[in-house]
């Protein structure tokens, strides 16, 4: 836990020199009418000067202000809230890490046969019960904050760069190849931690220490350079197909949401934020969880050595073989916990960004 402060603390300042009154950063914001609110705002991106419309669904646009989905624009805000998505961001890592574990269990062993409950006691035995709170804890934190943090920060830059329009203006499929685009610098930029978190949770011979820095230097020792791309493969087609989903699905599920919570008398905000970032966190789920089950398993078998002669270790030879002898389903292994993982870790996103907001005095 002291590495993963440590961590932290870290990514706060490399965020803080990027310039605390610049930087790109989520904003979590209640709007005035009853649409959902779930936005996030660039103070760096240039707009349009205001333009209105009288549907509860148009954006009305100011200086230095950009919602990604539907509703109105909040002003752009500059004041504590990057330590505030960064605090958030880390929040959220920690506490969605043990279903993370298990999903990466699951995934690892795609097509073993082996039940969730004795791959859980294996790693018990090994680690312990506290291994399920601290075991590759570290990268994990780091890696998931600074991907959260590029992911809704690089978004309404890519897509105003890509088509000239504000996110709020894009449609579904504009919004899909944006997220997509911006999946590529968050995925080259997490490559190593996302390879010692793996090493750590699958360490059943415990000779990494649960050491981040011991990991890597395994790594680099063993494979040199090229190990850090171990897996790139299946892990950019994860971030792009969830982040691709997640921002074309997130308005529909917002106007949904509302006017089903509408029809009952239930008006309010935070519960349509929460429930709408936890379906298109599912939606996500759904389509990016294939990539992560077959590089979850290239990465095991390349760093444990399984390369006998006739296994598989690319993308495309691992997919196939694990369909062929266990069924298309198998790519779907530890599908629960990877759904309520991502699903979670928005909706947790919802609820701290605006908490942390008060708690560094950020202004909206």
């Amino acid at each position: 836990m002291r590495t993963s402060l440590l961590l932290f603390c870290s990514l706060a300042g490399a965020a803080a020199a990027i310039n605390p009154h610049t930087a790109v950063i989520p904003s979590l914001s209640s709007s005035s009418n009853e649409q959902p609110a779930y936005k996030f705002s660039s103070p760096l991106l240039p707009t349009s000067s205001s333009s209105s419309s009288s549907s509860p669904t148009s954006t009305s646009t100011s200086t230095n202000s950009l919602s990604i989905s539907g509703g109105q624009t909040a002003p752009s805000s500059t004041k504590g809230v990057v330590p505030a998505i960064l605090a958030a961001a880390f929040c959220t890592a920690t506490i969605m890490y043990p279903v993370d574990l298990v999903r990466a269990l699951k995934m690892a062993n795609a097509g073993s046969g082996q039940s969730t409950s004795a791959l859980l006691s294996n790693f018990k035995a090994t680690h312990g019960v506290s291994g399920f709170f601290t075991q590759g804890l570290a990268p994990e934190v780091a890696r998931a904050t600074w991907m959260r943090f590029l992911k809704f920060g690089l978004f309404p830059f890519i897509h105003q760069g890509m088509y000239t329009l504000p996110v709020s203006k894009g449609s579904p499929m504009t919004k899909a190849f944006a997220a997509a685009v911006t999946s590529v610098p968050e995925v080259l930029t997490i490559m190593p931690l996302e390879i010692a978190k793996v090493q750590l949770q699958l360490d059943s011979a415990k000779v990494l220490g649960n050491s981040m820095v011991t990991a890597m230097s395994s790594v680099w020792k063993s494979h040199g350079a090229s190990g850090f791309l171990v897996g790139w493969t299946g892990i950019q087609y994860r971030q792009a197909a969830w982040s691709a989903a997640y921002f074309a699905s997130l308005s529909t599920f917002e106007e949904q949401i509302a006017k089903g919570t509408a029809k009952i008398g239930l008006k309010s905000d935070t519960f349509n934020r929460i429930t709408s970032g936890f379906c298109a966190g599912v939606f996500g789920a759904c389509l990016n969880t294939p990539g992560d089950t077959v590089r979850t398993v290239v990465q095991k078998r390349i760093f444990n050595n399984q390369l006998e002669k006739g296994v598989a270790t690319t993308f495309l030879g691992v997919g196939r073989e694990i369909v062929s002898q266990k069924g298309a389903t198998a790519l779907y292994s530890g599908f629960g916990f990877k759904a309520l993982h991502l699903g979670g870790g928005g909706a947790l996103m919802a609820l701290f960004v605006p908490t942390f907001k008060k708690v560094f005095g950020a202004t909206e």
